[in-house]
């Protein structure tokens, strides 16, 4: 339970990002609504905080490291 709770911070780091790239959907609707796929979002968030809690670093600075080093 003590690791869960060490991870929070982690979780909400993830998360932040997510939540304001709705809100930017929204916004740019202009009609107070927008479609937004859950899924693939969900996904994203999840390989996040793994990658963070595993590596100390976000999942798309991990994509970005090893795109360079498999160059």
């Amino acid at each position: 339970m003590d690791k869960v709770k060490g991870m929070v911070g982690l979780i909400v780091d993830s998360t932040i990002p997510m939540l304001k790239a709705w809100e930017s959907r929204i916004h740019e609707s202009g009609c107070g609504k927008a479609e937004v796929r859950v899924d693939g979002d969900l996904r994203d968030l999840s390989a996040d905080v793994i990658s963070r809690a595993c590596f100390g670093d976000s999942y798309s600075k991990g994509e970005e490291i090893f795109s360079m080093n498999a160059s």
